[in-house]
């Protein structure tokens, strides 16, 4: 009769906390629960629709902010992937071939969320339901000229491509290249939106303009790093333990290069898009931020609790308490994009 000891006890309910698809599936749904309940606990708009206004309709005020949640999602993944996979030493083994056709994976994901994201961003702008965009084809045609669905549609075509070619991947500097690519790809839709909804104290400052622009566009791309590495580590690297040992302390001295520019470029944001103490107190979007920086305090405790405690550890083999505190992040981090995703259009 097999006795488990206290010792076996803790690692396997370890290995049940830290396995990929609770993690994946926690971390999906923390967002998801944030922007779904959203409606909610936020202020309703004090404003009815004007009379003869076309509103889109609950599908897409619902639709809109999931599909994006799922595009930023994905496409973070692709990026933590691609990153990971250049911090890889050594040519296409086994661990490399899985990282890049799960880059394929997501680079679908991406694709086809990025697709419904634009539609809703369609039916948003015309105010016309989802199911009759088609048969409002010449209103259609003419905005879907429009700067933001031309980014999109930007970041459709890159995805679509490492879907198709990322299998080709075969070294660490084609891993690279691909990266700067998929980087890139994260910021047209993100960025064109923020000049569509800008709120900036001296928003006719081209200077303070363009410093808000910059600080945002390297929050996303800190930001998709760190979650986006973390993700293909604990996920998708979690059966490759001689890797795992190769990488974390690689990939943990990058991600606190991410914490300080994510904590450093946010502080910018928000200084610039809020009026003053008394809408950090008072407002939507001031809670948001607060919620926000609560979230990204907590990954900055746990990112200090795995230098000083799972790094080493992973180093001498001791996985478990590493993926197990990973997946704990990946939930906090998850909500974390989710509380985003609702910023972002509030004024």
């Amino acid at each position: 009769m097999l006795d488990l000891t206290p010792q076996v006890a803790v690692e396997t309910k370890l290995r049940s906390v830290a396995s990929p698809r609770v993690a994946m599936v926690a971390a999906l749904l923390a967002g998801l629960a944030v922007i779904v309940t959203a409606p909610w606990w936020l202020e309703p708009a004090t404003e009815p629709p004007l009379a003869g206004v076309q509103v889109p309709g609950r599908l897409t005020t619902t639709g809109l902010p999931v599909a994006k949640y799922l595009h930023e999602i994905a496409g973070m993944a692709v990026v933590g992937l691609l990153l990971v996979r250049s911090l890889l030493s050594g040519g296409r083994g086994s661990a490399s071939a899985h990282l890049v056709a799960m880059v394929a994976r997501w680079s679908w994901v991406w694709a086809g969320s990025a697709l419904v994201w634009a539609v809703f961003c369609l039916s948003e702008v015309t105010g016309v339901p989802v199911p009759q965009l088609a048969s409002r084809g010449s209103m259609t045609a003419v905005l879907a000229g429009s700067p933001v669905i031309l980014a999109q549609t930007a970041t459709i075509w890159v995805a679509l491509g490492l879907a198709l070619f990322a299998a080709h991947l075969a070294s660490r500097a084609q891993a690279a290249a691909a990266l700067l690519l998929a980087t890139a790809a994260l910021l047209p839709a993100a960025l064109v939106r923020h000049v569509e909804h800008r709120s900036v104290h001296d928003h006719d400052n081209p200077a303070i303009a363009t410093v808000v622009l910059i600080s945002l566009a390297l929050h996303i791309v800190a930001a998709s790093f760190w979650l986006g590495g973390l993700l293909a580590v604990v996920v998708h690297l979690r059966g490759f333990d001689r890797r795992i040992r190769e990488v974390v302390p690689r990939f943990s001295a990058a991600a606190l290069l991410f914490i300080v520019v994510v904590g450093l470029s946010g502080i910018v944001q928000s200084a610039a898009t809020v009026q003053g103490w008394d809408a950090v107190w008072n407002t939507d979007r001031g809670h948001l931020i607060m919620i926000k920086s609560v979230g990204l305090a907590s990954l900055m405790a746990i990112g200090f609790a795995h230098r000083r405690y799972t790094v080493e550890a992973a180093r001498s083999g001791k996985l478990l308490p590493l993926l197990a505190l990973a997946a704990g992040e990946l939930v906090v981090m998850g909500a974390t994009v989710g509380v985003a995703v609702v910023l972002a259009p509030l004024p």
